[in-house]
């Protein structure tokens, strides 16, 4: 095939309505950066977290098996 028969079967108006993705030359190291510093978010709020008894757990309404899930998630355990 030609490039010219590969020109025609290129439809341009299918192109036109295709939507253009532009991506940041920065964009893999941002989610990256944001990736380490949800990690690090998590990982200190295991820590706090675990460092408390299990009456101040209880009162936050927390056992022991959901301070990684909660700390992962970010959000209530329930």
């Amino acid at each position: 095939m030609t490039a010219l028969a590969a020109l025609r079967l290129f439809d341009a108006r299918q192109v036109a309505e295709e939507p253009v993705q532009l991506v940041h030359p920065w964009a893999g190291l941002a989610r990256l950066v944001t990736s380490i510093r949800r990690m690090y978010r998590a990982q200190r709020a295991i820590r706090e977290l675990a460092a408390l008894d299990d009456h101040l757990l209880r009162d936050l309404g927390l056992t022991r098996n959901d301070i990684e899930r909660m700390a992962w998630s970010g959000r209530d355990p329930a």
